[in-house]
């Protein structure tokens, strides 16, 4: 194989797969634009889930929530649309903050290198993860009140 046509093999591939990332990103945009704009007379509203749909159409034909859309930004949109229209404001949440759960992942791999490290090396993790990974503060002063003492012999 020449050198030539191995470059132009490269280039070839590097191409196809810049395309592939390019299209993948125009598919997800196409999939997710009620999102963008749940008012767009040109949306396909089939292209939602079933259970969805009659509540997004709702929403779509209310006045007040597109008053609101013009005046907040979609993520505001979004969140004051919580009580009013529940089911479509969950699925657009999710589109809307797709990274919210990779932060947890990264805090527990991180505690979980901390706790790991050759200092401290457990076989069981799984107490000191939940204490460390809870958003619930410990109450350390009940938790002593509740231990009994050591008995004298």
């Amino acid at each position: 194989m020449s050198l030539q046509s191995s470059l132009n093999r490269r280039v070839l591939v590097t191409e196809l797969s810049t395309s592939r990332r390019e299209a993948g990103r125009v598919l997800l945009a196409r999939a997710y634009r009620w999102v963008r704009n749940p008012f767009s007379a040109t949306l396909d509203v089939s292209s939602l889930p079933d259970e969805v749909q009659e509540e997004f159409l709702d929403q779509r034909n209310d006045s007040p929530a597109r008053d609101l859309f013009q005046e907040k930004s979609v993520t505001q949109f979004w969140c004051a649309m919580h009580q009013s229209y529940s089911k479509v404001n969950m699925l657009a949440l999710r589109v809307l903050l797709p990274f919210a759960s990779t932060y947890l992942y990264e805090a527990g791999f991180s505690t979980l290198v901390h706790i790991k490290s050759k200092t401290r090396n457990r076989l069981d993790v799984k107490d000191e993860m939940r204490l460390v990974l809870t958003n619930t503060p410990p109450r350390i002063q009940r938790l002593a009140a509740q231990m009994q003492p050591q008995p004298s012999h």
